[in-house]
């Protein structure tokens, strides 16, 4: 399954690691210790990990593979001090009583925020006053004060306050309502770390449920092993801190404190082996990095891990476990397959233990089921709203919400044992549902998956491997091109989880899986494959100004953008078709007509949505772009377009990102619709039947591709040169602020800043006055105008937004109404 990442607060932050994830999600009970708890319920206690512990010093320092206990978790992840802080303390109060020292003793750089601390004027002069109160009138201070007591007196000292700071009053209840917000506005909380969740494929984990002890165990190490792998991988290439005025300088550092705990089971009780790695962010200065000795302060301190870098390496971290696990699970004659089916719709190719089906797979995930309904409920409304089924990115959201709204509390703890005994029969009752013939059910699945995975090495050992630079850059093409297929502009770290996906299909040894990874990323990213587009600084700067690597420090890591000649060819393309005219023109009169019968049917169209259908139908261009927002009539605009264009003897043909998007398209226009990737695949020669509006393309034809800013670069362009090669018309329908798919890249800006573009950009779909720009402003980027929503909520709430936004920025011009060429 990989790794996931969450980021970890300090102050209160630390009992996520203490009740949930050190115990499994089960808060223990008053007075248990950690140890009891791990040896009571049977769960491996946490242990540190990292080579960053070598910086804490010998005497009170710790060692990779030590028990974690809690106070130490409270220390470093809670308040950002010496994990041993206790000794450390002790040992200070003997050899000094100077405060100073003895206050620098624990500290590991700068301290945490305590997010809880605020003693602004406002809090304390409230808090004296409450207690006033409660002396007037004979109450003790636990005494609970009336809320409208409370409120007026919070009211009061805030206005007093606020005079005293502006000298003078504020000029209305918001501007109150935002100084109040202000001051009793609890404080950032530091970042603690960050928890890395290392997730063993489910084939993988319901072998582990099923198998021996003897077999458990070796199981239980090919994952402890390709955590710790994942994590040097980590350290080696994405722990960094930044120095200098502003951070500017990003440092390799020494390494991480980590702390790991292993857990068996799902929140549903399924068997799920995953393990967080907590990584503290308090990391120090690598000794061998030249940029390290320009500092003349102490080069041992403590600073702050940088987590840009770990945020920007999480999916390449993720795609290493996985590839160190499969590799090192063929030690135990394992082999892992690609499932059918997985790959598809532009999604990760699925990868299993052999021998381990998919019905087995599905018996063994009870929450599974339950999430595929609720995110299939959850798509089918937005795509309901918004006429549109949603992005990658919108996927991903929703598939979160999903997994937030079924997610349960956890379970009562059970040892291995007691989950074992409620495991094993659901696994031998999963076999025998698929007719499985295993000797022993479930004490034979091991011995059944080894006999399975032969197959599987044969297979791999059967495929060519990439043993010349020729075959190396053959393959390292073959990722760009998966690469460049989801997103127009790609990251190192897209290329290198390709790499490491790419790879695990030879079946070859740890080390040369991982030679081969570093050879692909070299050649994927030569000018020979692939063109580089982030600046470059021609500046050589000094020594002291690079990394060990030979880099500059004032790079960040993982930022080179890549793309290809390819998408930079179809870019060009797109923009030279939308350079073209000598298309079909309507006659002006004709769609007058239409536009009139429009108006007879009870709708009339506004200036805007009247100029695009004029535009479109009398302009003769081959390509043209409109950009609709949401709610500008663009679904109006586009029936009545088809409408003039097929009643003056043409045709329409509708396209569409998705199968969901086209339905939409062609029920609004009433006419054919069907997918852009379809058509392209046509194109170039996929297998199948071509659908038959393709033989109808001609002259008379206006292809109208609705979402545009939705669609691959690539494919869009191989679609408008097809379609206007047989002499049709393309319409363009987007939104270049719309939240785009990575693949589309900025086609949709270029065209509309190099050559011009129509623009809807009067609301019709909002009734309420003010709505419409509000929503105009918003999606243009103007917080401003959120105080337009503010004040709608406000008159309907007791409680006033505590900020003071006003509903249209002071001095800004109304957005523009009607459609003009820009």
């Amino acid at each position: 399954m990989g790794m996931t990442l969450m980021k970890l607060s300090a102050g209160s932050g630390y009992t996520y690691l203490t009740k949930q994830v050190a115990r499994d999600d089960v808060t223990k009970t008053n007075g248990q210790a950690l140890a009891d708890y791990y040896s009571e319920k049977g769960e491996r206690p946490g242990v540190w990990m990292g080579s960053g512990l070598a910086g804490l010093g010998e005497s009170n320092g710790l060692s990779a593979g030590e028990v974690v206990t809690e106070a130490q978790m409270k220390n470093l992840f809670g308040q950002g001090i010496h994990p041993n802080a206790e000794a450390v303390m002790a040992d200070a109060e003997r050899a000094t009583s100077n405060p100073t020292e003895l206050e620098k003793a624990t500290r590991l750089g700068t301290p945490f925020r305590d997010p809880s601390e605020n003693t602004s004027p406002l809090i304390v002069q409230t808090s004296r006053a409450l207690n006033r109160w409660l002396k007037a009138h004979g109450m003790r201070r636990t005494d609970e004060i009336p809320d409208e007591v409370r409120e007026k007196i919070r009211t009061d000292i805030a206005r007093e306050q606020f005079a005293e700071t502006f000298d003078r009053a504020p000029l209305d209840e918001r501007e109150l309502s935002a100084f109040i917000t202000r001051e009793t506005r609890q404080n950032p909380a530091s970042v603690a770390g960050f928890d890395l969740t290392f997730s063993a494929p489910k084939s993988f984990t319901i072998l582990w449920a099923a198998a021996t002890p003897e077999q458990r165990a070796q199981l239980q190490q090919v994952h402890d092993d390709a955590v710790a792998d994942a994590l040097k991988w980590v350290e080696d290439n994405a722990t960094f801190t930044r120095t200098g005025k502003d951070g500017l300088r990003q440092v390799k550092t020494r390494g991480l404190m980590a702390t790991a705990f292993t857990h068996r089971d799902s929140r549903d009780g399924d068997p799920h082996l995953h393990t967080h790695v907590a990584i503290s962010s308090k990391v120090q200065l690598a000794v061998d990095e030249p940029a390290a000795r320009e500092s003349t302060r102490d080069p041992d301190r403590w600073l702050a891990l940088d987590g840009q870098a770990i945020y920007k390496s999480a999916v390449s971290a993720s795609e290493h476990y996985n590839r160190v696990l499969e590799a090192k699970s063929r030690r135990l004659g394992l082999a892992f397959e690609v499932r059918d089916g997985s790959g598809q719709d532009g999604k990760q190719v699925v990868r299993e233990v052999a021998g381990i089906s998919p019905q087995l797979i599905e018996a063994m995930s009870s929450r599974r089921a339950e999430i595929r309904e609720v995110m299939a409920q959850m798509t089918a409304e937005f795509t309901a709203k918004h006429g549109r089924p949603p992005s990658v990115k919108e996927t991903f959201e929703i598939s979160s919400r999903a997994h937030a709204q079924t997610r349960k509390d956890k379970a009562e703890p059970r040892s291995l044992d007691e989950q074992l005994a409620t495991w094993t029969p659901r696994i031998d009752a999963a076999l025998r549902a698929e007719g499985s013939d295993i000797p022993g059910d479930t004490r034979g699945l091991f011995a059944a998956a080894q006999q399975a995975s032969k197959a599987a090495r044969d297979h791999a050992l059967a495929t060519p491997r990439p043993t010349t630079p020729e075959a190396v850059d053959d393959l390292a093409r073959q990722i760009i091109a998966r690469v460049s297929t989801k997103r127009a502009v790609f990251d190192l770290v897209h290329i290198r989880a390709e790499a490491e996906r790419s790879v695990r299909r030879y079946g070859l040894s740890e080390t040369a899986e991982s030679t081969l990874v570093d050879d692909l990323v070299r050649a994927a990213t030569s000018a020979q494959i692939s063109t580089r587009i982030d600046a470059i600084d021609p500046v050589t700067e000094p020594d002291d100004m690079r990394r060990a690597d030979g880099t500059s420090v004032y790079r960040r890591a993982f930022s080179e953008k890549f793309t290809t000649t390819a998408i930079l060819d179809a870019e060009t393309s797109l923009l030279e078709a939308a350079r073209v005219d000598g298309g079909r023109v309507l006659d002006p009169a004709a769609v007058d007509v239409a536009l009139l019968e429009q108006t007879a049917n009870g709708v009339t169209l506004n200036d805007g949505q009247a100029h695009l259908v004029r535009e479109m139908t009398t302009s003769g261009r081959m390509l043209q772009l409109a950009l609709a927002p949401a709610g500008t009539g663009k679904t109006t605009a586009m029936s009545v377009l088809t409408k003039a264009w097929t009643e003056s003897g043409g045709t329409v043909i509708g396209l569409a990102p998705s199968a969901a998007a086209a339905k939409v398209l062609g029920s609004s226009i009433d006419t054919s619709a069907d997918t852009l990737d379809k058509l392209v695949w046509h194109i170039r020669g996929g297998a199948g039947t071509p659908p038959a509006w393709m033989n109808t393309i001609d002259a008379n034809t206006m292809v109208i591709i609705d979402e545009a800013g939705m669609a691959g670069t690539g494919n869009l362009a191989t679609a408008v040169e097809y379609l206007t090669s047989r002499g049709a018309q393309v319409r363009l329908i987007g939104d270049d602020q719309q939240l785009a798919s990575p693949a589309a890249g900025g086609v949709l800006q270029n065209i509309a800043t190099d050559v011009g573009a129509l623009t809807l950009s009067e609301v019709v779909r909002f009734t309420t006055p003010g709505e419409a720009e509000a929503s105009l402003a918003v999606r243009s980027g103007k917080t401003e105008a959120l105080g337009f929503y503010l004040d709608a909520a406000a008159s309907t709430s007791a409680t006033k937004p505590p900020w003071p936004i006003r509903s249209s920025p002071p001095g800004a011009t109304p957005p523009r109404v009607g459609a003009k060429r820009s």
